[in-house]
C-alpha cells in the first residue's frame, strides 16, 4: 500500500504543482486540487514556489534551497545546522519526511491565512479539512 500512495502523492504533486501556475482559466480552476489531493496549500506554495522562480539558488534567498530537515547545499552560516554535516546519514530519513513537513508548514500559513481574513482561505481550509479527513479515515 505504501508504493501506490507514495506514486498517487507524487504524481498529485505535480499535477498540483503544474496546476498552481496558473496559466489559464483552467488551472485556476483547478487550484484546489493539491490542498484535496495531497494536502499542500496552494498558497503557501505558489509563494514559495515563485520565491524560487525569482531567487533561483541564491544562499539565503531561495527557499528551495535550505528545507530543513534537508539541505541541498551549505545554508547562510547563521541558519546552519550541526545536523548538516550528517545528513548523509539520515538522508533518506529526511526525503520521507519532508511532505510531511510541507504539510504542516501548509497548515500553519492557512491558519494565519484565515485568521488574517485573506481571500480564498476558507476554500483552502476547507480543501485541506477534506484531505485530512478522507486520509485519516482510510489509511491505517
Amino acid at each position: 500500500a505504501v508504493l501506490p500512495l507514495t506514486l498517487a502523492f507524487v504524481s498529485g504533486a505535480w499535477l498540483g504543482h503544474d496546476y498552481d501556475h496558473g496559466v489559464d482559466s483552467v488551472c485556476r480552476g483547478m487550484r484546489l486540487f493539491a490542498p484535496l489531493a495531497i494536502g499542500i496549500s496552494p498558497s503557501w506554495w505558489s509563494d514559495k514556489h515563485n520565491k524560487h522562480h525569482a531567487l533561483t539558488n541564491q544562499m539565503g534567498a531561495d527557499p528551495d534551497l535550505a528545507m530543513p530537515p534537508l539541505f541541498l547545499w551549505p545554508p547562510h552560516p547563521r541558519d546552519d545546522s550541526p545536523f548538516r554535516a550528517l545528513q548523509h546519514c539520515w538522508y533518506p530519513l529526511g526525503c520521507a519526511s519532508i511532505f510531511f513537513t510541507w504539510r504542516v508548514r501548509s497548515l500553519l500559513h492557512v491558519a494565519s491565512a484565515v485568521r488574517d481574513g485573506r481571500q480564498g482561505a476558507w476554500a483552502e481550509a476547507a480543501a485541506l479539512g477534506v484531505h485530512w479527513a478522507v486520509l485519516l479515515a482510510t489509511v491505517p
